[in-house]
């Protein structure tokens, strides 16, 4: 007989103390299969790592959601902006400058819910991916131009006669340039836009004053001189104020707030990390809710928008500001503003070749 196994002692089947028996330590071969296992702290390793690329996923998904809800809002077009897709010319090539025409309107105080918008702003905006150059060029309002079907008038009047139609015809007959995008903004946008960024910091160069109780029918304004944070409404009061002035220091004030603008948005987006994802946020949807954009065969795409979006990122501190020599003409009751065809010319050019006057 084959002799038995020696028996346990009582150390060995449990502990000294009288603790359970320890278990053998396991191997890191699995027998049953004859394959190496893989030690603990490597499949927690790899369970973790499956756990946030599992949720990374699920993140993505809901953020692509999200955009693509934002570009469709964005993309709800008002009859009067799909009637101007026709005047609008066939989007260039990736490597080739973008064109569009920002058009600003908003009801004037005392006109009521069933008036129509007028055009406050006229700015053209042009996005160059190859010389990374954005330059800005400001139409002042009251700028006397002849406009299609109407006569000479003053260029905002185009948008009151007929619509966003008629503002491209008009501004793309004065300065010769194709326009590929029509974007607009509703000044109410604009508040909320300067609310995302909780203010922006402004050096005011006087005070600005006006109370309606006083006469006058225009947008109330009570700021003190100084750099100071401006919430959004002040913003929109500052950028629009000009009853005691003309669109000459208008056009300054604005130029003054933008470059403000950009540097608190420089400031607060300067990268893609946890901290800015709630301002980005806020931004995005404070332009949805407020700004329609169309090219001439509908809404751009979700990648368009983010293609335009990151080039305009990369080369936001490259931006000119153009300026239209205009002087003032008319009289008291009927004041307006002219450009001789020079300036015109030297305006466009210097728009369209912003690396020149840099």
């Amino acid at each position: 007989m084959p002799p038995e196994p020696p028996s346990q002692s009582a150390s060995t089947r449990s502990g000294g103390d009288g603790t359970p028996p320890r278990k053998p330590p396991r191997s890191i071969y699995d027998t049953r299969r004859g394959k190496k296992r893989r030690p603990r702290w490597a499949r927690i390793a790899l369970w973790t790592l499956g756990s946030l690329l599992a949720t990374a996923l699920v993140a993505v998904f809901v953020v692509g959601w999200w955009v693509h809800g934002l570009v469709d809002a964005v993309g709800n077009l008002s009859t009067d902006v799909k009637a101007s897709q026709t005047e609008l010319h066939n989007l260039p090539t990736s490597s080739e400058p973008t064109i569009a025409l920002v058009v600003g309107s908003d009801h004037r105080s005392g006109d009521g819910k069933g008036a129509a918008s007028r055009s406050d702003t006229l700015m053209l905006v042009r996005i160059d991916p190859r010389t990374k150059y954005i330059s800005l060029l400001s139409l002042p309002r009251d700028l006397h131009v002849p406009i299609p079907g109407v006569g000479v008038d003053k260029i905002n009047a185009a948008y009151s006669d007929g619509g966003y139609k008629l503002a491209l015809r008009t501004v793309e007959d004065y300065t010769g340039l194709d326009v590929n995008y029509l974007i607009t903004v509703d000044f109410s946008g604009f508040t909320k836009l300067v609310g995302a960024f909780n203010g922006v910091y402004v050096p005011v160069d006087q005070y600005y004053y006006h109370d309606n109780a006083s006469g006058g029918n225009y947008s109330q304004i009570n700021i003190p001189p100084g750099y100071q944070k401006l919430n959004g409404l002040d913003s929109l009061a500052y950028a629009r104020y000009r009853h005691t002035d003309s669109d000459f220091y208008r056009n300054a004030r604005q130029q003054v707030f933008l470059k403000a603008f950009q540097q608190r948005a420089s400031d607060q987006l300067h990268g893609i990390g946890i901290s800015e994802l709630g301002t980005y946020k806020h931004v995005a949807e404070a332009i949805a809710a407020s700004v329609q954009v169309t090219g001439p065969d509908g809404p751009p795409s979700v990648p368009t928008m983010i293609k335009y979006a990151t080039t305009a990122y990369e080369i936001r501190g490259r931006a000119i500001s153009v300026r239209l020599d205009a002087q003032t003409a008319g009289d008291a009751t009927d004041s307006y503003v002219v450009a001789t065809d020079e300036a015109r010319r030297q305006a466009v050019f210097a728009f369209t070749h912003p690396e020149s006057v840099v």
